[in-house]
């Protein structure tokens, strides 16, 4: 892409999805949206002389040891880059050396890696122009959005703590609803995954703006949805904010749970309970709002004990409807604190990259598990996604046509047996886990269930006919 006085650059930037893992060179085992950047970033280098700049949270945490380990990387935007970028293309239009006077940078400099310091920030999120969308343009009607960029939280397995400074920073309520607008208008989207770190953090500034928000959208886009991610405990401390926010269009919310033990909960530093876990979702369904789950299946201390618990609360909360809610591993990534405590207390030396580390299971059958769940969540994701967003909607024609609707008659047994099928096959290799089975054998065994998952996700989808 050119920019500025004839100079091209390739700009790399992105977010990480835990648990989105796949094989790359060596068998390393990394989140596939790096795999492809970096794979990208090598054929553009055996192609043309292009400085490859790559940015967001891995690189950032990662700093100097991100160029020592991705070769055709020629340089990082530290942090949030609208404004770094702009000043790079001008920079690189006058030479490399130029360089050395760019705040917020870590680039390659003959065979040394300089770093110049802190990046440039800007005082104002609603100064920033609205991202390019072009993409959009005969698209399903959803668009991603951000209204604030931060979270005040400490979880240990998340990066946004180190990133932002445990700072958040809020876009104005009518830059956002401005921005939904002309998404509404230009485009036809009417569905907003709001993809900020925290959509709320709880206190009485935010409470206040999640209404006024609340209150903008209903005004001016009465027709849209959107899904904001969000605490457990925020809806509990503050009830009063479900009915505005839904009047809104909020028909889900993506919640961060994690885990139904104590230890794990307390390992992972999220600072609620388990019963408030169960709490939250009988409170949001009681008011008709469907809930995604983020859950965290295995941490280096789970037992067969703290994995039962997990599944029995899944599966006793409507919650065991895919693979991903019963797959994942807690993971330490550069720049998280799960990172620093298992670099000072030992890792998986055989499943970590420089890019994740995996932890040391305390019970290697423990162990075989995790490996075995990984596979399987690969191996189900189109399935998963498909009755995902089947499930969504169908309880969207519980919530806005009762019970009694024929399809919702037809499809919610569905939904149990779905359920039924994964608690028993979950089950099952646990048994098999308990007496030693190694991951290729669990991971066969579970992969079994496929063809009846197929043949369910089939039926639900045409129970909403």
């Amino acid at each position: 892409m050119p920019y500025g006085s004839g100079c091209t650059m390739l700009f790399m930037g992105f977010r990480w999805s835990t648990g989105d893992q796949a094989n790359i060179k060596k068998q390393d085992l990394t989140p596939r949206c790096y795999r492809w950047a970096i794979e990208f970033a090598e054929a553009v280098k055996d192609q043309a002389k292009t400085p490859i700049v790559f940015g967001g949270h891995l690189p950032s945490h990662m700093g100097a040891d991100f160029l020592r380990h991705v070769t055709p990387c020629d340089m990082v935007a530290i942090g949030d880059a609208e404004l770094t970028v702009v000043e790079l293309t001008k920079a690189l239009s006058r030479g490399w050396n130029a360089l050395r006077t760019l705040p917020g940078i870590i680039y390659r400099d003959g065979n040394r890696i300089r770093e110049t310091g802190p990046p440039l920030m800007p005082s104002d999120l609603d100064d920033l122009p609205w991202p390019v969308r072009a993409e959009l343009h005969g698209a399903i009607g959803t668009a991603r959005i951000l209204t604030a960029r931060g979270c005040p939280y400490r979880c240990s397995f998340c990066t946004t703590p180190q990133f932002y400074g445990r700072q958040v920073r809020y876009r104005s309520v009518d830059n956002v609803v401005a921005e939904m607008q002309h998404l509404h208008d230009v485009y036809g989207v009417s569905y907003f995954p709001i993809n900020d770190d925290i959509f709320i953090v709880g206190s009485s500034a935010s409470v206040k703006r999640a209404k006024r928000l609340a209150n903008s959208i209903r005004a001016c886009l009465p027709n849209i949805e959107f899904r904001p991610l969000c605490r457990a405990d925020v809806f509990l401390r503050h009830p009063d904010l479900v009915p505005p926010l839904k009047g809104a269009g909020m028909t889900c919310v993506f919640l961060g749970l994690e885990s139904a033990n104590k230890e794990d909960l307390l390992y992972l530093r999220k600072d609620v309970s388990p019963a408030q876990n169960t709490m939250v979702l009988k409170m949001l369904s009681s008011q008709h709002v469907s809930v995604m789950t983020g859950f965290i299946m295995f941490t280096g201390m789970s037992s067969f004990r703290s994995l039962r618990a997990n599944l029995d609360f899944l599966f006793a909360t409507g919650q065991l409807y895919r693979t991903t809610a019963i797959a994942r591993t807690s993971l330490g990534f550069p720049g998280t604190r799960l990172f620093a405590d298992m670099q000072e207390r030992g890792f998986d030396l055989e499943r970590s990259t420089p890019f994740v580390l995996y932890p040391e299971f305390l019970d290697n059958r423990v162990r075989q598990l995790s490996i075995a769940m990984e596979e399987n969540e690969i191996a189900f994701a189109p399935i998963d996604q498909r009755i995902l967003v089947a499930r969504l909607a169908l309880e969207r024609v519980k919530w806005q046509c009762g019970d009694t609707d024929s399809r919702w008659q037809k499809g919610q047994p569905i939904l149990d047996d779905i359920a039924s099928v994964f608690y028993s096959a979950t089950l099952r290799i646990f048994e098999m886990a308990e007496r030693g089975a190694e991951a290729r054998k669990l991971s066969h065994h579970f992969q079994q269930i496929r063809p009846q998952m197929e043949s369910l996700r089939d039926r639900l989808e045409r129970s909403l006919r």
